[in-house]
């Protein structure tokens, strides 16, 4: 074997792992931009002065964003949004955030990183999404599961 066969054996070793490497990175950017869009179903909470009115939130997440249209031909006042533990007591146990008014079909963003649960923050990075509620006062929350 001469000095050139093995340069190229070596530079082809090296060219499927470059290879390799590049896929991974791909499809990581990939799967980070993949987002899961559900509709909503009525949760068990409700206001003590609900309308009995179903919202209709549109809700995508990414690796890091949370997305959430209005479909609805109304202003949201304020909106509510808790991530995991709305079953069991959505104030203490939920990563929570608390959005201002949203117009009849806005769509608003929101880092993943801004919900908090006392001092702690959502880590994306470590922690799935497994629940998310968008609750507007006055009518029904809206659960989505993942």
């Amino acid at each position: 074997m001469n000095y050139f066969s093995q340069k190229k054996d070596v530079y082809m070793k090296h060219k499927k792992v470059y290879v390799l490497v590049i896929c991974l990175i791909a499809l990581f950017l990939a799967m980070s931009h993949i987002t899961c869009r559900t509709e909503s179903t009525t949760s068990e909470k409700k206001d003590v002065k609900s309308k009995s009115k179903p919202i209709t939130a549109y809700v995508s997440k990414s690796l890091t964003t949370i997305t959430i249209e209005n479909g609805d031909n109304f202003d949201w006042p304020s909106v509510e949004i808790y991530i995991n533990g709305w079953d069991v007591n959505p104030i203490v146990d939920s990563y929570q955030y608390n959005y201002g008014s949203v117009r009849a079909k806005e769509t608003i963003k929101i880092p993943l990183i801004e919900f908090t649960k006392g001092t702690a923050r959502f880590q994306p990075m470590n922690m799935a999404v497994k629940t998310l509620v968008v609750y507007v006062p006055g009518y029904d929350g809206r659960v989505h599961h993942y």
